[in-house]
């Protein structure tokens, strides 16, 4: 009887996550980074200003990195 409620919603949920796997799975991997590697995972201050201008130096460093690490030369 309960199983029966939820069947249609969970099988939209399945299609939808299925939909938008790729693309959540690529932007998931950037903020992990963040937050493990840069210190994102907490605000170093309070402010919505100060927060917003934290998260965009953080991803600025974390697109020089990413240019920088495509920019050397690959090796054979």
């Amino acid at each position: 009887m309960g199983g029966d409620r939820w069947a249609a919603w969970n099988a939209a949920k399945r299609a939808w996550n299925a939909t938008i796997h790729l693309v959540r799975c690529r932007i998931e991997k950037v903020f992990g980074t963040a937050k493990r590697s840069y210190g994102l995972a907490r605000a170093r201050c309070l402010g919505r200003p100060r927060v917003s201008l934290q998260v965009h130096l953080t991803f600025i460093a974390c697109n020089l990195r990413r240019a920088a690490t495509l920019a050397r030369p690959q090796s054979a």
